[in-house]
């Protein structure tokens, strides 16, 4: 982009020009014998008479060839006016601000008089026509849209600003707004913008969108005299609320710093960097999924709970005390956070709630603080990715020679007490009762069995049907009167192929069903042979297990000693 300064000198002979690009870098010069005098044109006469800012109406430019309108003011020596500063601003120009301030991709942006001649289009090819080499303005109801001409007809019967009305022809339905210049400019002159209704995704974006329209007009009303300024203050702000969104959102602060003399401007950018910096530093203790979630319900955080069906999943590391002894502590601390990054995100991609770390374990559940009717099913998926992406994980370690990690999963539905636990300086958002020990007590019996992921009867019946589970004992847990049937989770029945078991996994599944099926029966002597068959296939911490257990029931009942 370049611009032009022109001057002519006193004796009004000589008409020169000096071009300049955006730096103020001199690219050119031009000078011509002239008969100009500025005192004779309009807008110096008009400036002079009205003793303020005035706005010509669009007429051609002499030096251009193209349509405008002047800008011009007087300015006063001792309050006598000693002369007129004026600027032309081509009507091409305003047209295009108006492109590049479109509301959307498909909205329509025209300003236009009370005759109904088009000052600007954000459509270009709508601006003017020649005809016969002479350039004439176009008239809105020859613009290549039909759209405003039917608007317009609309305002004046409905001379609401605002009109939501569908095209006759297509049905398509549209959003238009009508703004007036300010009294003061003397012109009756319109902006409006058409946006079709479907550029508005959801009743959010509508509502930003419509106030977006509005603030783009007040924009518009003000653009042929303060564009220049508007654009010093706009840019600041704009960073400045991308930033504030970016808080609300509990997304990445805006990197863009803010460079401005304006003092307010300058204070508001150090307070948002500022608050940002303390919400980042916030939201590495809070989750920020957690408080999204909190608040999309729209429930004041207070203290108090209710009792609500959940699924809670607890992790360990096997044999993680004795790591610790041997381990440097940074390098324990890395090694630790490569695993709880692992169990966390896979957490998070099932959409569930990290509660909290517990040393080496982790706590989380799954149906608050949203519903979640399929909470057991996504909680058992997480522990599988978890699972399996541990082992990838300890590959690498292994490569760098150093021990792996094993992690070990609990998980059990039940009705608990969930809501903001605490006192009145400090709140958790957790769970609370039996269901949540049984979970605790699930993870440790792996170590018993030898398996990685345990689960409870009550997941197997909230999801069974999705999941390879196969049966392992009925146990006894303390605190619980009744006998609990544990499960090991193996993989998904979807067919993902992060979650799904090997061909022998599920072979295993089918053939702990039967011999859990006898076991349970009493018929220890057959189940004793259904685990056999499984230790042919391979090795099995579980089988080993049961088929002990067998072989204790199948054992003649010591007699009883009698005294007589």
């Amino acid at each position: 982009m370049a611009y032009g300064l022109r001057w002519i000198a006193k004796e009004r002979t000589v008409d020169s020009y000096i071009f300049v690009n955006e730096k103020g870098e001199r690219v050119g010069t031009s000078t011509k014998a002239t008969d100009f005098d500025a005192r004779t044109r309009p807008w110096f006469k008009e400036a002079v008479a009205k003793k303020k800012t005035t706005i010509t109406d669009p007429y051609i430019f002499s030096t251009t060839g193209l349509p405008g309108v002047t800008v011009s003011t007087p300015f006063f020596s001792k309050s006598e006016i000693a002369g007129v500063v004026a600027a032309d601003i081509s009507l091409d120009t305003i047209s295009k601000f108006l492109t590049s301030q479109s509301i959307s991709a498909n909205s329509l942006s025209i300003i236009y008089d009370s005759s109904g001649t088009v000052i600007a289009s954000s459509v270009q090819k709508d601006m003017f026509k020649k005809i016969n080499n002479k350039i004439e303005l176009n008239n809105i109801s020859t613009l290549s849209s039909n759209l405003p001409a039917y608007v317009t007809a609309l305002h004046t019967i409905n001379p609401d600003p605002l009109i939501i009305f569908k095209h006759p022809e297509t049905g398509t339905e549209y959003l238009a707004v009508f703004s007036s210049m300010p009294e003061e400019f003397e012109k009756k002159w319109t902006l409006l913008a058409i946006t079709p209704m479907d550029d508005f995704k959801g009743e959010f974006k509508r509502n930003n969108s419509i106030i977006l329209a509005f603030g783009l007009l007040l924009i518009f009303t003000q653009i042929l005299l303060i564009y220049l300024f508007a654009r010093k203050i706009s840019s600041p702000l704009e960073i400045i609320t991308n930033s504030i969104q970016n808080l609300i959102d509990f997304k990445n602060p805006e990197t863009k710093q803010v460079q401005t003399n304006i003092y307010e401007l300058s204070s508001l950018a150090s307070a948002v960097k500022k608050l940002s910096t303390t919400i980042t530093a916030f939201t590495s203790y809070i989750p920020k999924d957690l408080v999204n979630d909190l608040l999309s319900t729209g429930k004041p955080i207070e203290i108090g709970g209710e009792s609500r069906y959940l699924t809670i999943l607890f992790t360990d590391l096997k044999d993680f005390s004795s790591l610790s002894e041997s381990t440097p502590s940074r390098e324990l601390l890395r090694r630790v956070s490569l695993y709880f990054e692992v169990i966390t995100q896979a957490i998070k991609e099932e959409s569930g709630t990290v509660d909290k770390f517990i040393g080496d374990a982790v706590m989380a559940f799954w149906g608050a603080p949203l519903l979640d009717n399929h909470h057991a099913y996504h909680a058992s998926v997480a522990a599988i990715k978890a699972q399996k992406r541990m082992e990838q994980l300890n590959a690498r370690l292994v490569s760098e020679g150093k021990p792996p990690l094993y992690v070990r999963i609990g998980i059990h539905s039940d009705a608990v007490l969930v809501g903001n636990i605490g006192s009145l300086e400090r709140l958790s958002y957790t769970v609370m009762g039996d269901g949540v020990n049984i979970a605790s007590r699930l993870e440790g019996v792996n170590k018993e069995y030898g398996t990685q992921i345990c689960g409870s009867h009550s997941l197997f019946k909230e999801a069974g049907e999705r999941l390879w589970m196969r049966p392992i004992d009925q146990i006894t847990v303390k605190g619980r009167k009744s006998d609990l049937i544990i499960y090991e989770i193996l993989g998904t029945r979807d067919g993902s192929e992060e979650t799904q078991p090997s061909e022998i996994q599920k072979q295993i599944c089918v053939l702990s069903d039967i011999a859990f099926g006898f076991y349970s029966r009493k018929n220890f002597s057959a189940a004793e042979d259904a685990y056999l068959n499984i230790l042919k296939i391979r090795s099995d911490t579980v089988a080993d297990v049961m088929i002990k257990k067998c072989r204790e029931m199948l054992l003649p009942a010591m007699p009883v000693a009698s005294s007589s």
